[in-house]
């Protein structure tokens, strides 16, 4: 593509998000819906980027990405001046224009959606950004392996040392010592431990400690104060919030693959393998077909292209993987 058509296709986007508006706020404007549609007649590139624009917008209410009620009429004339501002774009005059508390819902929404990041920001003394993998050492000699946006909370004291896994995975290299215990805890399950090497991932419903080398006992709140489950060598468990408890059997070296750039899975629904690949994606993934969901998937997938290694799972059950926008992915049944 020529920047000639490189052009029309942006321009033709930027228009489509404004019929889009226009036609929300007007629905029944008989002349509007007239001029919609010979601006669709105009160009192919006018009805591939309306075509994509609607496509998303309903690919995102249908997965419940949106969240909110449609914007009332005074919210989208004010997307409209202040699109045209940015732009350039001439833009009818606002008639319905409610400053005040359009900005107030509008920074209602930018602090849901940021709130929980600020937090985390505030509690971490370590991240990782989409896609990044990083090493960290602590002070006392252990090492931590942070997957693609990870977070931990690290206090080293005389005693004992602590570590909060705040979100996603890291593989932990403790530096032995019987004087200061090492503590890794996520919500109410703890693995401490003297020595040792093993990888803790935090999922939405559950932890899940996967041992490569030594030996380590894991509790859980949620059980009796005796159910403590020691761990050797290429043993996995996965404790829920509920309490209950899933154990498995992998290779030692074959725990925290990811720090070579592989996921393995083994016996893992496709719900699972999305949620591992959405780190290292810069974009959404929406997976919105439960029987497809819960499949079950086996195989290894590399991490330096998370799209191919969808399309892999994908295509192992039949599915497909469509790019609907260049940070809008949907995988679904063919």
């Amino acid at each position: 593509m020529d920047d000639a058509d490189t052009s029309e296709v942006d321009l033709a986007s930027r228009q489509a998000t404004d019929w889009l508006i226009r036609l929300q706020e007007a629905p029944e404007d008989l002349d509007l819906q007239a001029r919609f549609q010979s601006w669709l007649e105009v160009s192919a590139h006018h009805r591939s980027a309306w075509s994509k624009t609607k496509q998303a917008v309903d690919l995102i209410d249908a997965a419940g990405l949106g969240g909110a009620p449609k914007p009332a009429p005074e919210k989208l004339d004010f997307l409209r001046w202040q699109r045209g501002r940015k732009t350039g774009a001439r833009v009818r005059p606002v008639r319905r224009l409610a400053l005040p508390s359009v900005a107030a819902a509008i920074a209602a929404s930018l602090l849901i959606a940021v709130a929980p990041a600020i937090v985390l920001s505030l509690q971490a003394d370590y991240r990782t950004a989409t896609g990044e993998v990083r090493t960290v050492a602590l002070a006392d000699g252990t090492q931590i392996t942070l997957s693609p946006e990870s977070a931990i909370d690290v206090r080293l004291e005389a005693g004992a040392r602590h570590v909060r896994l705040l979100s996603g995975e890291a593989f932990f290299q403790v530096a032995p010592d019987p004087s200061r215990p090492f503590h890794v805890d996520i919500r109410t399950v703890e693995t401490a431990v003297l020595g040792t090497a093993f990888s803790v991932r935090r999922g939405g419903e559950s932890a899940r400690v996967a041992l490569a080398e030594g030996r380590l006992s894991v509790s859980h709140a949620a059980t009796t104060a005796s159910a403590q489950d020691v761990l050797e060598p290429g043993d996995i468990i996965e404790m829920r919030w509920d309490g209950s408890i899933e154990r498995a059997r992998r290779a030692p070296d074959d725990i925290a693959l990811w720090r070579s750039g592989w996921l393995l899975a083994q016996d893992e629904t496709i719900a699972s393998v999305v949620d591992r690949l959405r780190p290292y994606h810069r974009g959404v993934i929406i997976l919105n077909d439960p029987v497809l969901a819960q499949r079950s998937v086996t195989g290894v997938y590399n991490l330096a292209d998370p799209l191919a290694a969808l399309d892999a799972v994908a295509e192992a059950h039949g599915a497909q993987v469509r790019q609907i926008t260049p940070f809008l992915v949907l995988v679904s049944p063919a």
